[in-house]
């Protein structure tokens, strides 16, 4: 894949034993990512839903990561209007834990559904690194 601009993705780390991570944003600008990361815990310090985990102590200020996005990136299409960013995540189950990866980023959903589809039918993706792949929808800066 060619270089393409850097993007940061907002994640809520969650005990694997509880459920998988949950992809929360995704920013052009690390001043934005921060901003909203901001305004996330303002407004779910107090009233967290996944206070209570399995085997982890919870954190809000500790568990809000932004990741730095460059090589996962399908094409920069998206950057031209705020429009959806569609994510490839793999899915991993395995002795009552769950994780969650991001495998790929794209403007184009039917792509994401073509590679998920390709997977159930040929094993296009590495089966014995994930249970499953999911598309997961996204707002540019929202």
């Amino acid at each position: 894949m060619k270089k393409h601009k850097t993007l940061f993705l907002l994640e809520r780390e969650i005990s694997p034993y509880t459920a998988e991570n949950l992809f929360l944003g995704i920013f052009e600008s690390l001043d934005v990512a921060k901003n909203y990361r901001n305004g996330f815990i303002e407004k779910f310090n107090f009233k967290d839903p996944f206070k209570e985990q399995a085997y982890k102590k919870t954190d809000l200020t500790k568990d809000l990561k932004i990741i730095e996005i460059q090589d996962k990136i399908d094409d920069n299409s998206f950057f031209k209007q705020n429009k959806s960013v569609f994510l490839l995540c793999g899915i991993f189950e395995m002795f009552g834990q769950i994780k969650k990866e991001l495998i790929l980023l794209s403007s184009d959903k039917l792509k994401i559904e073509k590679i998920i589809q390709d997977q159930k039918d040929s094993n296009y993706l590495n089966e014995e690194e994930y249970s499953y792949y999911k598309l997961e929808e996204l707002k540019l800066n929202n």
